[in-house]
């Protein structure tokens, strides 16, 4: 949402009125999200206003991402392991990528969602090791990222091989 000098101005008057319902020392931020912007009421304390600004965002950062089964994930030797990791609300979709001592992991399987707003997605990805390929102890992490979030978002889960 692009405002002319005008419209700020006009939101300054109705950002002040804000000011009286909420209390000093705040940051609010209003998000609409189908509009792609954000409008930032800042408010020093005082009840004045320093500021109202149009933002346009690249997109939205997915939600921290989510392992099934974490933060431990636990299988009996000789198992194979499936990970699935979802990231949601995001625009753009999120991309995952797993990664184990420092190395992306090749060959998991991605879905995308559109959800009910017709705008954000979720993401979900599911890796598949081979028993000779896991070790007990082993730490996977699946990344997230988006435009918005170009350094992505990290979880981990921690591998707990059961042997008889």
């Amino acid at each position: 949402m692009t405002s002319s000098v005008s419209e700020v101005d006009k939101k300054r008057g109705q950002a002040s009125a804000i000011t009286n319902v909420f209390p000093p020392h705040a940051l609010y931020v209003i998000a609409h999200l189908w509009k792609e912007s954000v409008e930032t009421f800042i408010d020093s304390g005082s009840l004045e206003i320093l500021g109202v600004y149009c933002v346009s965002l690249e997109g939205f950062p997915p939600d921290d991402p989510v392992i099934v089964g974490s933060p431990v994930v636990s299988l009996r030797a000789g198992d194979h392991l499936n990970l699935t990791c979802h990231a949601d609300n995001a625009k753009p979709a999120a991309s995952i990528i797993w990664i184990r001592n420092g190395l992306v992991l090749s060959g998991a399987m991605y879905s995308k969602t559109l959800l009910r707003d017709g705008r954000r997605e979720s993401t979900v990805s599911t890796l598949y090791l081979s028993p000779s390929n896991i070790e007990s102890g082993q730490q996977i992490t699946c990344r997230a990222s988006n435009k918005a979030a170009p350094n992505g978002k990290d979880t981990t889960v921690t591998v707990d091989i059961q042997r008889e």
